[in-house]
């Protein structure tokens, strides 16, 4: 009788046929199939190639490189240097990173607040860093089209949001930001937005001296009563 040579598989070479005895299988026809899907590519996920943290990656890496646009990731796929330096052999797509945007919930917003004070609280701690002057702002986002609770801001003279951040002025961390519509006041919940912050670098060291400082629409009697609360200066 001749023996069958020993045959790797295409779609997994680790697979091996032949008819020496040994390890048998009654099943050993599904290798057709395996093979035969393989050669249709079945197992490449052509339109699900990224997870959301490569996603969030890419993303990060544009906005840092200068590109604010989505669209640019329809330039950047045809430059080698960003895949290479993401570990990818495919950029994502400009409507997978748009999918991407539109999918994050408000629990993202808050696991981003949280990366935000991980990162703060390890240069505080590489500093030894116990003074925090609180730099509390808002600022103005335009928007373009029907943008969900976007508004007309008079002081502004536009359409867009108005968020509210604190950054800590001695190192420039951004430590939180908060999402708002664009017609409601700078000082408009500042007091709640800052009650966590404060708690959590009072917990951070007991030592930790913190200056509460933005300008006079920030001058509101919940701000006086938290920062009285805090025991924190303003």
């Amino acid at each position: 009788m001749t023996n069958l040579h020993k045959t790797n598989l295409i779609s997994n070479p680790q697979i091996q046929i032949n008819n020496q005895g040994g390890q048998l299988t009654v099943d050993g026809g599904m290798t057709l199939i395996t093979e035969f899907l393989h050669k249709l590519h079945f197992d490449e996920r052509k339109f699900c190639q990224h997870d959301k943290p490569s996603l969030l990656k890419q993303l990060l890496y544009q906005l840092m490189a200068g590109y604010d646009n989505n669209s640019a990731t329809n330039t950047l796929q045809h430059d080698q240097a960003p895949a290479l330096m993401l570990n990818t052999n495919k950029l994502a797509s400009q409507p997978t990173i748009s999918r991407f945007i539109n999918s994050l919930t408000e629990q993202n917003i808050d696991e981003f607040n949280r990366l935000l004070l991980h990162f703060s609280d390890a240069e505080f701690e590489r500093r030894n860093q116990q003074a925090l002057i609180l730099d509390v702002d808002s600022t103005h986002a335009d928007t373009y089209g029907e943008q969900e609770v976007a508004s007309y801001n008079s002081h502004y003279g536009t359409d867009g949001f108005h968020p509210i951040l604190a950054f800590d002025n001695i190192t420039g961390t951004l430590l939180s930001a908060k999402q708002r519509p664009g017609n409601v006041y700078t000082s408009r919940d500042a007091n709640e937005f800052l009650r966590p912050l404060l708690k959590h670098y009072q917990e951070f060291s007991c030592d930790m001296n913190i200056l509460i400082r933005g300008d006079s629409g920030f001058a509101t009697l919940a701000m006086y009563e938290l920062c009285d609360e805090a025991n924190c200066q303003f």
